[in-house]
């Protein structure tokens, strides 16, 4: 077992230097530039800080990275790039010239905020996972004009996290929205991935809205070329943003007289699910909450679901993003965290809506320290007794009535 373990690390350290080798490469080759550096349309409007209400937070840790969350400044924009310029299809980047990358043209592309000289990107560390080849991009650009579409006009809606049900919320659909209030032409071809196009919940929601009858560009794997191409982003956990998507969804009014509970749970194929989770499913069934897991419902039961749902319980994953159509209602929400990941995510909805809110989090299993394999998925381990001791204890207080 050792020696197979051996060579599986070792195996990891070459890929990753490999990996790191390809980075640093495509990082001297292109140049990240601002949209004002071609002079392209701007509309923006420079964006508050999220502010914290709640200084009290049962979880030190977590109200940490919440601290360090609001310290990232948020800005809104439609740009309108009047230079012919290709969106490569891996990602999404608009690309425009030799090598110039518009870094704007992908949203939280960057893990520090940028900063830039005469429209150059001077520093900002680009994340690695959404680095472009500028090979692949030079090689089908010079000799393989079969991969490219060619278009007057396009929108581009590609996101790095483009095809994650909660991403699709606060990311997508609220720049449809943001366009629309700029009276952008309905006619324009909007582009999408091909991996978002696939995801059952997209076509739900195309069938349920009126967005079926829009002209959708689905990339793949050909480069995309347009004379024109507007891109933007929309701010993040704005209500009045998920206000209307509620209104474009047709999502039914809350029960305000319900009194329903639910316990939200995650598959283990999804990754970071509680590993004693039979333990914990017994104690929410005492305690008369319904087990779900939104993975197995469509869209219209979801949303059904959630516009009666007063007390959930639920593993931090995207199905927790349906708390918006419990809008104007209350809704009080614990949510567990694995040992290995605690995004602010759900607080910043519970936060904007209202809604009451409280967490856990589960400790690592020993028997994963060893491979350290993609952690971030890792199943976690959360205690019975505390858990069911703070069940009672909201109980008890009022939060879960």
């Amino acid at each position: 077992m050792k020696k197979y373990l051996s060579k599986y690390l070792l195996y990891r350290k070459l890929r990753y230097y490999l990996y790191e080798l390809k980075y640093r490469f495509n990082l001297l080759i292109w140049d990240w530039i601002n949209a004002n550096y071609i002079n392209s349309k701007y509309l923006s409007r420079r964006f508050r800080q999220f502010e914290l209400k709640d200084k009290r937070f049962s979880n030190i840790e977590l109200n940490n990275i919440l601290r360090s969350h609001f310290l990232l400044e948020q800005h809104e924009y439609i740009i309108l790039n009047k230079k012919n310029s290709f969106i490569e299809p891996r990602h999404g980047w608009v690309i425009t010239g030799f090598n110039n990358i518009l870094v704007d043209s992908l949203p939280y592309s960057n893990k520090r905020i940028p900063k830039f000289k005469k429209g150059i990107l001077i520093n900002a560390e680009i994340r690695k996972d959404v680095m472009p080849s500028f090979i692949q991009y030079s090689k089908n650009r010079l000799f393989n004009a079969k991969s490219i579409i060619k278009f007057k006009k396009i929108i581009s809606l590609r996101d790095i996290s483009e095809a994650s049900y909660f991403h699709f919320y606060n990311d997508f659909l609220t720049k449809i929205i943001l366009l629309e209030n700029y009276n952008f032409n309905k006619e324009l071809p909007l582009v999408i991935s091909k991996k978002l196009s696939e995801k059952i919940f997209f076509q739900d929601i195309l069938k349920r809205s009126e967005l079926h009858n829009r002209n959708w560009i689905i990339q793949d794997k050909q480069y995309i070329q347009s004379e024109e191409i507007i891109y933007c982003k929309s701010m993040p956990f704005e209500k009045k943003y998920f206000i209307k998507i509620s209104e474009l969804l047709k999502a039914p009014k809350p029960d305000l007289k319900s009194k329903k509970r639910i316990f939200l749970d995650r598959s283990a194929s999804a990754g970071r699910n509680i590993f004693n989770i039979e333990e914990i499913k017994n104690i929410c069934d005492f305690y008369n909450f319904e087990i779900i897991d939104t993975e197995k419902i469509n869209i219209d039961e979801q949303i059904e679901l959630f516009s009666k749902v007063r007390s959930l319980i639920a593993v931090h994953g995207a199905g927790i993003t349906n708390i918006i159509f419990r809008q104007d209602a209350s809704l009080s929400l614990l949510e567990i965290f694995s040992y290995y990941r605690k995004p602010p995510h759900y607080y910043l909805l519970s936060n904007i809506f209202n809604y009451s809110y409280n967490s856990i989090s589960g400790t690592e299993l020993e028997d994963l320290k060893i491979y350290n394999i993609n952690s971030n998925k890792n199943p976690f381990y959360l205690c019975p007794k505390q858990f069911e001791l703070r069940i009672k204890g909201l109980i008890d207080e009022g939060f879960f009535p």
